[in-house]
């Protein structure tokens, strides 16, 4: 196994809900760990087997077969965290095996692997979808099951041939990079597209955080290698955007870094921006900025 031909999970984003990540979410005498975890910069168009496995804790008494399966998060009525949208189809995502028997009062581990169709409006998309595992029973009733969810968030792609049109609402890139910034800075240094594919102008309210949050439960860590934003008034866009039906519009990002401030030397920040549309109550989208100070 290789980097060319495996997708590795970047530790520090994993979902950290308090301890959720060291205390498998069970049902009855079946416990999974983790039960919730994120992978970043997942590739479209190839099929990669996903580093990290799903252990799987047998707590009966007697050998059992689990079967392997996903989801759509909506199906069994579960919530997930905001800006991510539900994935068009849930069996991009498999196992290696679609049964796995473990012996009693034992652990396995099972492998799963990620095969996004090579599409354009694929790129820039953060997806989650839920793994169901359940026993094998005679009548395919009952019996012990859990919920594990996967947060995916597609690889980045600044200029697409074709207007993206995978939802309502679109952003271009997913993330944006601002790069060899220094203390006292204020101008402009990025931009991302909004594109509404709707059938009817929208407004757009931009709202900038320092976390990516499940709701009022504890928030995802920030990439690898940065922290999140401490203030939000060091970026500087529009708060509030019109954008026409079927068009899109460019937003431009800048920074205003306090002066004379040695903390921020060698820093580097990472901020949520969320976008949402007014009046509709529709979940919002969001993209990640980061900051690099030199």
């Amino acid at each position: 196994m290789n980097n060319t031909n495996h997708l590795y999970l970047n530790k520090l984003l994993l979902i950290l809900l308090s301890v959720a990540l060291t205390t498998p979410l069970y049902s009855y005498n079946l416990k999974i760990n983790p039960r919730e975890f994120l992978f970043t910069e997942v590739p479209v168009g190839k099929k990669f087997q996903l580093r990290m496995p799903l252990q799987i804790y047998n707590e009966t008494n007697k050998a059992t077969t689990f079967i392997m399966d996903t989801v759509k998060p909506s199906t069994i009525k579960a919530d997930w965290i905001k800006g991510y949208q539900e994935i068009p189809n849930p069996s991009w995502l498999g196992f290696e095996k679609l049964y796995l028997k473990i012996p009693a009062h034992s652990v396995k581990n099972i492998l799963m692997y990620i095969h996004i169709p090579k599409k354009e409006i694929y790129y820039n998309q953060h997806w989650v979808i839920a793994l169901a595992i359940r026993e094998k029973t005679a009548n395919n009733r009952g019996g012990s099951y859990a919920y594990p969810k996967v947060y995916l968030e597609t690889e980045k792609k600044k200029w697409l041939k074709s207007k993206p049109a995978s939802g309502k609402i679109e952003i271009v890139p997913s993330t944006v990079l601002l790069k060899e910034l220094q203390p006292g800075e204020n101008e402009e240094r990025g931009e991302f597209t909004i594109y509404n594919n709707d059938t009817v102008s929208h407004t757009y309210t931009l709202n900038p955080t320092g976390e990516l949050a499940y709701g009022k439960k504890q928030p995802i860590s920030p990439t690898d290698g940065f922290k999140w934003l401490p203030h939000k008034k060091w970026l500087r866009f529009r708060r509030k955007v019109t954008v026409a039906a079927n068009k899109s519009r460019k937003i431009k990002i800048g920074v205003a870094l306090p002066e004379n401030d040695e903390s921020l030397h060698k820093s580097k920040y990472e901020s949520i921006l969320y976008i949402e549309e007014e009046g509709t109550g529709d979940s919002p989208v969001f993209i990640r900025i980061r900051l690099e100070v030199l």
